[in-house]
């Protein structure tokens, strides 16, 4: 992370209001910001995350890499998962109102995908206007510098510039997740991705599900997700996702569970799980992330 001088601290501010008073589409607008923010302060990964205010949670809305650099798993993480108030690195700078440093991301809900991309220390800071918070900036490195108290004097009166453009534009009526973007993340990961309904039937699935798990997408897309489940298993799995859909009740650590799978030749497969929850059209899906393990499941 590298460490703004006064002057390269007021060009930024003033590109920022600059890109903010002059856009008039919002997901554009923060776009720019995010990106304009993470090359200025040298960081590899960034994410803008709009407070949807009846749900009580954040959803990613933007997502920026450095140039020339790519954090598959990190990003379909990130775009597929909800964030409760308090909850990861933007929940706790929404929570607080106030920048957030994380010098280590293991007990962060997004754990596993910033480790398989080598993600090591993350920043956020909150955009709003007296109490309300309309969204939250974050920002994620390879390296573990911390910030100066300069840089995070900074990113807190950044917050607050932008949040006044944000209450204007009524960000959080207009900023909706981009399927698409979704979609194309999904395609970018080197783990099998597969999104399924609260009835366990399979919605999406990406292309190394072949690699992981022996099927097709097509072939898992419209089935029950129990296909890939050991025999053994299946009914603990169909119990955990009524439990889970009646009390919100988690069993098992989200971030990384160790299972054994079941291949289309019909030999097991050990596998790293990391799952996370969000809406569609009103409808509570979940979406699973699994690559292979070696050496076995603990």
């Amino acid at each position: 992370m590298r460490r703004l001088t006064p002057k390269e601290q007021l060009e930024l501010s003033y590109a920022v209001t600059t890109i903010m008073a002059e856009s008039d589409d919002p997901q554009a607008a923060v776009t720019q910001v995010l990106a304009l923010t993470g090359v200025a302060f040298g960081f590899d990964v960034g994410g803008f995350w709009v407070v949807h205010e009846l749900r009580a949670t954040l959803r990613c809305a933007s997502f920026w890499t450095k140039p020339g650099v790519k954090f598959p798993n990190f990003e379909l993480v990130s775009r597929v998962r909800d964030l409760p108030f308090g909850k990861g690195l933007p929940g706790k700078s929404w929570q607080t109102r106030r920048p957030v440093f994380m010098p280590d991301l293991a007990d962060i809900p997004r754990a596993l995908g910033a480790k398989i991309d080598g993600l090591q220390t993350g920043v956020a800071f909150p955009a709003f206007r007296l109490r309300r918070v309309f969204g939250v900036f974050e920002f994620f490195s390879r390296g573990h510098e911390a910030p100066e108290e300069d840089t995070i004097a900074f990113f807190a009166a950044l917050g607050i510039q932008i949040g006044v453009f944000l209450e204007h534009y009524g960000i959080t009526d207009n900023v909706i997740e981009d399927e698409g973007e979704v979609r194309l993340a999904a395609e970018r990961s080197v783990d099998a991705v597969i999104t399924i309904d609260e009835d366990s039937t399979v919605l999406f699935a990406n292309s190394a599900t072949l690699q992981v798990f022996g099927w097709r997408p097509e072939e898992l897309v419209g089935d029950k997700l129990t296909k890939i489940i050991p025999q053994l298993l299946r009914p603990r799995h169909e119990a955990g996702i009524r439990r889970y859909s009646t009390t919100g009740k988690r069993h098992l650590n989200w971030s990384e569970i160790h299972l054994p799978a079941l291949h289309k030749d019909g030999h097991e497969v050990p596998v790293a799980l990391a799952f996370g929850e969000f809406w569609r059209k009103g409808n509570r899906v979940f979406t699973g992330f699994a690559r292979l393990m070696q050496g076995g499941v603990d």
